[in-house]
Order: structure tokens, then sequence, then C-alpha cells
């Protein structure tokens, strides 16, 4: 008896010090976190299925974390998602400030020693996943091809784009080939799946494998829809409920060493393709923080739905997609313009972010506050004939993509800039967020002459319009009425040009007095 007395005791002193020591955790994580900025960094570029996922995550999870923190995404893309990989191992804090969003994939491309990879993942803390992948291998109907028997019998190798090794669009194509001798040429290099679309859907390249189900129903609906592209094999277990028709790949392996691979490849690897992660030595309680606001986030029956999602459940699967509309994380319209960077102009459903001095809270792709305007502008500049208003424009808007193609090209010129005068003549002083003033002040003190400037130049197969651009376009002079920045900005007042003859007055007259 009275060793039963003692313990209860026991127990009751260890919960007792059990419940203090939580609220005490949770007491110094609201002190911690609160007015703080979490960085979610993407391995890949804006538009994809892992980006899409980020945004939406970002924008719920900072409820449940105590202090509530503001959320954002930045997107650092590169070899498959490896920059980012060992960016979060090797040089963020452990502060429980930056999360990573790689592709799972690289994690075995660390166990099998693959070039590049400096991450250890089994010193890294795992915040959660959303979910699994299931793979696809999906053609522009233009291929000719219209099944998985085609395919595999066409004698011209289909050309796939992916991103890098470790990414899956490069890994499912490879062990495809190699298990079922799936014809086909990897163009490889591109910065995300929603590069690889664009690729696709110009006839640069055939197709990709790799692309998930979810990413596919949210990102690419319409041309599945449409038949301009064509799902014609899926890499999982079991075929999905809402692709009953569509073989699966494993099906077409001829021996029991093929099968392996494909089941070792890439179901296996499809379990941990969307996990978020914190770098090594992270405080054990913001761990147990982030992981519980990441389940309660997920969890949250309202979650899906208040960020736009449409939301299937067929037996026991679950299929989440993420319409076009104002809640989209890239926002109603997304404007694109060609630059070896594969970064754009967007909306954006957090405009609260406008109201903020530092705006800084992407790296890639610029957020655009008043996007209805802005394209009234560029449409009526490089389609004058169409007559746009942004009355029209929000018209065309609804439940799925619409793309139009400007008739006249308009040349895009993006500055970095840490110090300038504003309208009233005033300088003002910004942030150095990338390190650039620094670099080239060393590199000025050592030899001007080896000064490099850094110019972000087009793409290679963007030529500069032959076609005569609009009065105000071009900024080799200005030739009279609104330029293309009047009308987005107002008008200001332009100073008459100075004669060379009045520029020699003028010297004359400082070196007078």
């Amino acid at each position: 008896m009275r060793q039963k007395f003692m313990t209860g005791i026991g127990l009751t002193l260890a919960s007792v010090l059990a419940a203090a020591t939580a609220v005490n955790a949770a007491a110094a994580n609201q002190e911690f976190y609160g007015g703080k900025v979490i960085r979610i960094v993407v391995g890949f570029s804006a538009g994809g299925g892992f980006d899409t996922y980020a945004r939406s995550l970002s924008r719920y999870m900072g409820k449940y974390i105590p202090g509530n923190p503001t959320i954002i995404v930045e997107n650092m893309p590169g070899a498959g998602s490896l920059i980012s990989a060992n960016y979060i191992y090797r040089v963020t804090k452990a502060d429980g400030l930056t999360i990573g969003a790689f592709n799972g994939n690289q994690i075995l491309g660390q166990l099998v020693g693959g070039q590049g990879v400096s991450f250890d993942p089994r010193k890294m803390e795992w915040v959660g996943a959303p979910g699994y992948n299931h793979d696809l291998c999906v053609l522009n109907q233009k291929t000719g091809i219209a099944n998985a028997e085609q395919w595999l019998a066409a004698k011209t190798p289909m050309r796939l784009g992916g991103s890098a090794p470790g990414a899956t669009t490069d890994d499912t194509a490879k062990i495809l080939k190699e298990a079922i001798s799936l014809p086909m040429r990897l163009i490889t290099g591109y910065k995300g799946t929603a590069d690889i679309r664009v690729a696709v859907e110009s006839g640069e390249i055939d197709g990709l494998c790799g692309f998930s189900w979810v990413s596919v129903r949210a990102t690419w609906r319409k041309a599945i829809e449409s038949g301009q592209v064509v799902i014609l094999l899926q890499s999982n277990g079991k075929a999905h409920p809402e692709l009953p028709k569509v073989p699966l790949s494993i099906a077409f392996a001829k021996s029991a060493e093929a099968r392996q691979l494909i089941e070792t490849g890439i179901h296996q690897a499809s379990q941990v393709t969307y996990g978020y992660s914190l770098p090594p030595n992270t405080p054990k309680d913001r761990v147990q923080t982030l992981r519980k606001a990441f389940l309660q986030t997920v969890k949250d029956p309202d979650y899906l739905t208040k960020a736009g999602f449409e939301v299937t459940q067929k037996g026991d699967t679950i299929t989440v997609r993420q319409p076009p509309g104002e809640r989209n994380a890239l926002g109603q319209i997304r404007f694109n313009f060609p630059n070896k960077f594969l970064v754009y102009q967007h909306d954006t459903p957090e405009k609260n972010y406008f109201a903020q001095d530092k705006r800084a809270y992407s790296h890639g792709c610029m957020r655009v506050q008043d996007p209805m305007k802005y394209a009234e502008v560029l449409l009526s500049y490089a389609s004058p004939k169409g007559n746009y208003t942004q009355d029209s424009v929000r018209r065309m808007l609804g439940s799925e993509e619409r793309q139009i193609d400007f008739q006249t090209q308009i040349p895009v010129h993006i500055t970095y800039q840490t110090a300038f005068v504003d309208e009233h003549g005033r300088l003002e002083i910004r942030e150095d967020i990338y390190g650039r003033d620094a670099n080239l002040l060393a590199a000025l003190k050592q030899d001007h002459k080896q000064a490099e400037i850094p110019v972000a130049r087009a793409q290679p197969s963007y030529n500069r319009p032959s076609v005569r651009l609009p009065n105000g376009v071009g900024n080799d002079s200005y030739s009279g009425g609104q330029s293309f920045f009047d009308r987005l900005f107002g008008n200001p007042i332009r100073q008459e040009p100075v004669s060379q003859k009045q520029r020699r007055a003028q010297q004359r007259t400082v070196t007078a007095r």
C-alpha cells in the first residue's frame, strides 16, 4: 500500500513537472517567434508543385505557432533542389526561422554518394510532409503518341524535360528507361516543373516524367482536359482513383530486378518527396513547436478550403487542387517575359505586404501591387486593337487559365538599386540584401578595370523586336506622347533636351563663378 502511494505521488509530480516544462517552452517560443519572420526556402521556381504547397502552407501555419510569426516563401532553384538542400544544411542558422522544402529524392542521392551532395539527412530535423507523390509521365499530343504501348514501341526517343540529377523529373525518367526500356532522351537543366510545362507547350521538348498528379491537377489541368497533353503512365504501387485507365509503369517490367528498381527508386522515394526540414542542431523545443503547428495546419478542416483548394475524395485517396482565382498563391494574373533566370511578375493574395517599408520577402519573382492596371497598360501597347480595359481584364478571370500572347513585344528592364532620388528630390537608401554594393566597392578599390558589374541579360532565344514600338516604349529617345512608365506612374514634368551649345554656355558660367 505504501509502495503504491509513493508511486502515485511520483507520477503526479512527474506530470506536474512535465506540464510546467511545456508551459515554459510555449512561453519561451511565444517570446521568440513573436514579431519574427520564418522563411520556407523552396528548391524550385515559382508556380510548380513544391512552390504551391509551400505558399499555401505559409499563409496559415503561422496562426498555430506561439507568437504568430509571419511566414514567407523564397525560391532557390538549381540542381533539382540540391542547392537549397545544401543551403539549409550548411548555411542557415539553426534557430527555427528557416525551413527547407527540397525534393526528398535528394536523400537517395546522399545515401549513394551523389555528386555535389553536401548534406546529411540523418542529422537534419524533419517537420513533416503534407502528402506523398504520385508520379506521372506526360507527353504533348503533337507527338502523335496516344498510349503507353505506342511509346514503348516508338523508334524515336521522346525528349523529356528534367531539372537535375536527384530531382524526380530526372530520376523517374532514368529509372523507367532502364527498367522498361522507355524510349526517351533527357533534356535537363530546367529550374522546375513550371518551366518544363512551358517548354512542353511550346514544343521545345515532348514531355516529362516524375510530375505528381497533385501538381498536374493544380497547375496543368486545362491542358489535360483539352487534350493538349496526355497522361500515358503512372508510377505508383496502385492506380490513382482518378486515373483508372492510365497503366502502371511497373506493369511493363519484365523481370524481378526491373520491378525492384521501380519499387525502390520511385515508389518508396515518393513517400518523402515533399518533406519539410530544418538545419541540424535546431533547438528541440522549436522543432516540436513547428512540427505541432505543421500537423495542426494540414489537419485543420478549414485549411484547404480557406487556401482556395478543391478537395475530392475517392476511397482512401484524397486529391487536392488549387484552381486559378484570387486565393491562388500567385494571385489572378501572371506576367511572363523571356529571361534566363526564369522569373516573372505576378499578382498576390497578400496585398498587405505592399504597406510595409521592407518588402524583400521573396527572391526571384516580383509581386505586382495593381495587376489590373498593369495588365491594361501592357495590353494597350502590345495589342492596341483589343481595346483592353481593367474591367475587360477582370471579366476574363474565371475558374480556368487563359493565356494572352502579345502581338508586340515590350522590352523589360529590371534594375537593382540601393540608393536613388525620389520624385521629391530626396535621397532614398535601401538595404543591400544581395550584398552587391560591398562586392563592387571591394573590386573598385583593388582595380577599377577588373570590376565586374553583373548584368542580367535575356536568354539567347530572345531577340529585340524588329517592329516599331509605340512612342515612349523604347528607352533610346523620347519621341513625344505619354511613355510606357508615364502611363503606369503618372506623367512627370520632363526637362527639355539641352543642346551642346547650351551645355557649353552653362559650363562657361560655372567656370566664371
